[in-house]
């Protein structure tokens, strides 16, 4: 899989811009935490899925289904 760009901020909504620095620091950390364990899972699924590739096709396979 291609990594997510480096660091790219998120545009927050209005109502979190306003709670203040704290709030959206606190937010964007979520939203980073959230992206990495949605890609982690990603990678965890694929793999899984290609365990019914024969381990031949598997690399081809991949690079297929990832770009």
């Amino acid at each position: 899989m291609t990594p997510p760009p480096a660091s790219t901020p998120i545009e927050l909504p209005e109502g979190i811009v306003a709670l203040g620095p704290d709030a959206c620091s606190a937010v964007e950390a979520l939203v980073l935490a959230a992206e990495r364990r949605q890609e982690a899972e990603v990678q965890a699924a694929l793999e899984h899925g290609l365990r019914v590739v024969p381990r031949p096709l598997r690399g081809i396979t991949r690079r297929v289904l990832v770009g």
